[in-house]
């Protein structure tokens, strides 16, 4: 069985060492914010993909506390998912954009 694409499962569990995550607004008209404080300082690779698996942005950082702010302005009505993945484990969001 092959799969075509990436597949994300929403609203899992968070990694233990993510004290704080908030994606909002969710649905959004093109302006998102990523706020997330985690135990200690740590990589992380945030990444979104359109509804067909296509990679649409990706930015790493390093930190403990991160506000990023995650413009979607560009890119059209419809279903998109976020990856970010820390040192300790995998967040998956749906994001809406409007």
């Amino acid at each position: 069985f092959l799969q075509s694409g990436p597949v994300f499962v929403s609203d899992a569990p968070l990694p233990v060492s993510v004290r704080k995550f908030t994606l909002a607004p969710n649905p959004t008209p093109g302006h998102l914010i990523l706020d997330m404080e985690l135990a200690s300082s740590e990589r992380i690779t945030v990444s979104l993909f359109d509804a067909a698996g296509r990679q649409m942005f990706q930015q790493t950082k390093q930190g403990q506390v991160f506000n990023m702010p995650i413009d979607l302005h560009v890119l059209p009505a419809g279903p998109y998912f976020l990856k970010i993945q820390t040192e300790n484990g995998l967040i998956s969001r749906t994001i809406v954009k409007q």
